[in-house]
């Protein structure tokens, strides 16, 4: 058999050298899910190299065509391997089957079993012949029309999987915009050369140099393998996520019809997804979500809880309704409905709430029945005052009656406290809250200026008390005050709400405990009270008057937690 050699050939057997190394990288990581269509990819590459590589260290035509023979299993792989990796890539794989991955490699092998038999119809190729070109031999193939249908599918493949690629690459992550980047840089390089060469148009027409671009093909693999986990970060495929999602969610379009819903939402509302495809949101949407159907004017979310009734068992969602811009041109706003099931926290809330109900009773009969004893008890010793006759004895009784009086006022006093943390948070207007705060207290002839900007504060509903307490201690221990004042202003994303009079003031060294449990001349729960009711939505309150000059409160309202009132 007559050889030829030529500086080409060395370059065909380092592209099969380099596909060769990379077809055993990833052999051995073959636990990884995307390693075996990898693996396939470059085994195809090396043995298509291999081939060209023989192919031109021959001279006859028949031994040119036994090269073909050989390398062309490689060659109608490659782009089946390509098409697994995008489809494994992009999260499609469950379009794999038993049934539907042999229809993938039907036309390959076909293919092969058409070349290896030519010269029996000459159908794939009508003419082999060698030409002598700069001095070496080429191999010169005049195509049949079962060689234009391969390439017509192999085409079509490969383009079909570098769109499915393209399409994913705007609206992915960074990391995995880089790994597409090199995917499809990896498989247009060698498509474009094999394209110019089925076309005659390249530098040396009868030559491919398609085989060779997979040395960069295969560099930029490797780069990505050890750069970027090809084979083992890749994205998920959103309608993976959305198919799979425990939230029902349903895309309402522009004209407020429903576009899109996944099988949560489905179940969640117990109607055919073919009753509510393309149908209007307002006419086939349970009337309780009606409301979260409508854009709102600044775009923003719109979120409500509904019940739906199945079967007879009622069920919770959180609904929230958030406009977004589908990128469709032409089209405006669609709608992104959520379905949350708040189903057992709504009944761990009825739980706690009927729990809570329960113990306030049992509270309240308890401080009436211990009310009622101290009543008594009282009673005796006012019958007894009467009959002491030593001086002793009667600042005894006095003692006795005055801790009777301080059991009483701070029993009394629990009844106020007796819902703190019962009920969940809400939203309430700041300035309207000290306004009542301040119509409810005994103010004698202190004047309240109220200059707390319209902000509403997410709060504790026992909020009104903490200001009912400021007051009350101002005007009970600021002995020369005639004035409380409340303002508010925002301070590095915080509202802050301060309270101060121009009494007396706090001296200096009561001030580290004036939140202290007990602390104080009168029931001694006051402020350590509404410390904990500010708390529990994460407000803080600290004192910073100057003793002589009033006292000064501030309440520090986190960012989030405040917003101003709507006009």
């Amino acid at each position: 058999m007559e050889i030829q050699f030529s500086s080409i050939v060395i370059l065909f057997f380092l592209s099969a050298a380099a596909t060769a190394t990379l077809t055993v990288l990833c052999w051995h990581r073959w636990k990884s899910p995307a390693a075996p269509y990898f693996t396939l990819l470059f085994a195809a590459a090396t043995l298509w190299n291999l081939g060209d590589a023989g192919e031109f260290m021959s001279v006859t035509p028949a031994a040119k065509f036994l090269c073909v023979c050989v390398e062309y299993p490689g060659m109608v792989l490659v782009p089946v391997a390509w098409f697994l990796i995008v489809l494994y890539y992009t999260g499609n794989s469950r379009y794999l089957s038993r049934k539907t991955l042999p229809l993938l490699f039907l036309i390959p092998f076909v293919t092969v079993g058409v070349v290896w038999t030519n010269p029996l119809h000459g159908l794939y190729y009508t003419s082999i012949v060698s030409v002598l070109e700069q001095g070496t031999f080429v191999g010169v193939y005049l195509h049949g029309p079962l060689f234009w249908l391969f390439i017509i599918w192999a085409y079509g493949l490969s383009a079909l999987g570098i769109a499915i690629v393209a399409a994913r690459f705007w609206t992915s992550h960074a990391i995995y915009r880089y790994q597409m980047a090199i995917i499809l840089t990896a498989c247009i390089l060698p498509l474009a050369a094999n394209v110019i060469y089925v076309a005659r148009l390249g530098p040396v027409p009868y030559v491919d140099l398609a085989p060779l671009l997979f040395i960069v093909s295969g560099l930029l693999a490797a780069y990505g393998i050890s750069r970027y986990q090809f084979l083992s970060l890749m994205p998920v495929a959103h309608d993976r996520v959305f198919s799979t999602i425990s939230d029902g969610i349903i895309v309402v379009d522009d004209k407020g019809d429903i576009c899109d819903i996944n099988p949560a939402a489905v179940h969640m509302l117990g109607v055919s997804p073919d009753r509510l495809i393309a149908r209007p949101a307002r006419e086939v949407l349970p009337k309780e979500m009606r409301l979260a159907t409508g854009i709102d004017p600044d775009n923003q979310p719109v979120i409500l809880e509904i019940t739906i009734n199945l079967a007879g068992q009622p069920r919770y969602y959180e609904v929230s309704c958030t406009p977004f811009d589908p990128r469709i041109p032409g089209r405006s706003l669609y709608q992104l409905i959520v379905l949350q099931d708040i189903t057992r926290r709504k009944q761990a809330e009825d739980a706690l709430a009927d729990a809570n109900k329960k113990l306030g009773l049992m509270t309240s009969i308890t401080r009436h029945d211990i009310l009622n004893q101290i009543t008594a008890l009282d009673c005796f010793l006012e019958l007894g005052s009467g009959m002491a006759q030593s001086r002793e004895e009667k600042e005894y009784i006095t003692k006795e009656r005055e801790i009777i009086a301080n059991i009483q006022a701070q029993i009394e006093f629990t009844r106020e406290y007796q819902d703190l943390g019962t009920k969940a948070a809400q939203w309430q207007d700041l300035h309207n809250l000290i306004a009542r705060a301040a119509a409810q207290s005994h103010l004698g002839k202190v004047a309240i200026e109220n200059a707390v900007p319209a902000v509403e504060v997410f709060a504790d509903p026992m909020l009104e008390n903490v200001f009912s307490n400021l007051i009350n201690n101002a005007v009970r221990y600021g002995q020369t005050i005639t004035r409380v004042s409340f303002t508010g202003n925002v301070r590095n994303g915080e509202f802050l709400v301060v309270c101060e009079d121009n009494g007396v003031g706090i001296p200096d060294e009561d001030k580290p405990r004036i939140f202290t449990r007990g602390f104080g001349k009168h029931t001694g729960f006051g402020l350590f009270l509404s410390r904990e009711i500010l708390s529990i939505t994460g407000f803080t309150i600290g004192e910073n008057g100057t003793p002589g000059r009033g006292a000064r409160f501030e309440i520090r309202v986190p960012a989030g937690m405040w917003r101003f009132c709507e006009t």
